[in-house]
């Protein structure tokens, strides 16, 4: 199954509206600062926050979307849009 993270910082202005909308669709997610968390932080080569990033099970990133998004792309780079059937 895929984890979500979202990369944040303290100082961030975008970071806390990306995190009140995955709250708003709750969406399971690991919050991740980027000040204190520099495994993943090196691992993924974060140089933007705020950051959403899907991975797979193997660490695999699958998507990632950089800045404060509209809660559409999110639900997009999500899988979570529900499109009407034609």
């Amino acid at each position: 199954m895929a984890q979500v993270f979202l990369f944040t910082g303290k100082h961030c202005r975008g970071c806390i509206p990306m995190k009140r909308k995955l709250e708003s669709l709750e969406v399971d997610f690991k919050e991740i600062d980027v000040e204190g968390s520099n495994g993943l932080v090196s691992k993924y080569g974060v140089r933007s926050i705020p950051l959403l990033m899907m991975v797979d099970e193997d660490g695999t990133v699958l998507r990632e979307e950089i800045g404060n998004i509209s809660l559409y792309t999110i639900k997009k780079t999500l899988g979570l849009l529900k499109l009407p059937a034609y």
